[in-house]
């Protein structure tokens, strides 16, 4: 997964967008969306952005 944000990493910075519709979802299920974004999404794409490259 994060292989293709590595091979498109350089040294300007790049904005991240990250769309989502929850709507639609229980309430319950809304809760557990935004939950995992802020504890597991946000986190990962913030190592994936700061990691240096890798050449192959």
């Amino acid at each position: 997964m994060g292989e293709h944000y590595r091979e498109g990493h350089n040294d300007s910075a790049t904005p991240v967008l990250l769309a989502y519709d929850i709507l639609r979802l229980p309430r319950e299920a809304r809760a557990r969306t935004i939950e995992l974004l802020g504890r597991e999404v946000a986190p990962r794409v913030r190592e994936l952005l700061t990691e240096e490259p890798t050449h192959a």
